[in-house]
């Protein structure tokens, strides 16, 4: 299997294993970035990281690491640059959120996504950069089908780039940004 017949086929499936936490409705008054259909996964610098992984086959691992990521990644970018445009997204495509509620609302930074299963033994080094231009360019596809109006593909994912909670220092995170930019000529 690859990356991108693994997005396309078994990480919903995967993503719907997690367990996951609703915050208590208090909290999800008068918020921009929560409503009654949020969900938390992973709790604090993703403690349940371990747990979460055990319901996704081992060779898959890395793969759904990788799309948990993505799908933080795209959420919180909407979020911080469209905010205006967030209640269009949200309503299309309702990911779980990466982090925790007590004493309120915690995101947790996606970076963790990347790092933190290192200590489990999820080994990114085996996904090629050919697998790696094949996600991207897919999900550079499907991105079109979900801007709101105003945004644009390119002008997302470079807003992505620059912010900070997006950079991650490991190989993973350095192979997929260069096959973003290189993949980002066909936008």
């Amino acid at each position: 299997m690859t990356l991108n017949i693994y997005a396309n086929t078994e990480f919903l499936k995967d993503l719907g294993c997690l367990k996951l936490e609703k915050p208590s409705a208090p909290m999800l008054d008068n918020n921009d970035r929560a409503d009654h259909k949020t969900r938390f996964f992973g709790g604090k610098q993703w403690e349940y990281c371990e747990r979460d992984l055990s319901y996704v086959k081992p060779e898959n691992k890395k793969y759904f690491c990788l799309c948990l990521f993505i799908m933080v990644c795209d959420d919180q970018t909407m979020f911080t640059y469209y905010r205006q445009q967030y209640k269009y997204f949200r309503r299309q495509i309702v990911y779980p959120k990466f982090g925790w509620s007590g004493f309120g609302l915690h995101f947790e930074e996606p970076k963790n996504l990347l790092i933190i299963p290192l200590n489990f033994g999820v080994d990114f080094s085996e996904i090629t950069n050919d697998e790696l231009d094949d996600f991207i360019i897919n999900q550079f596809s499907i991105a079109k089908n979900f801007m709101p109006a105003g945004v644009t593909v390119k002008g997302f994912y470079i807003d992505m780039f620059h912010d900070a909670d997006f950079y991650a220092e490991s190989d993973i995170f350095m192979r997929l940004k260069a096959s973003m930019i290189k993949n980002m000529i066909c936008l």
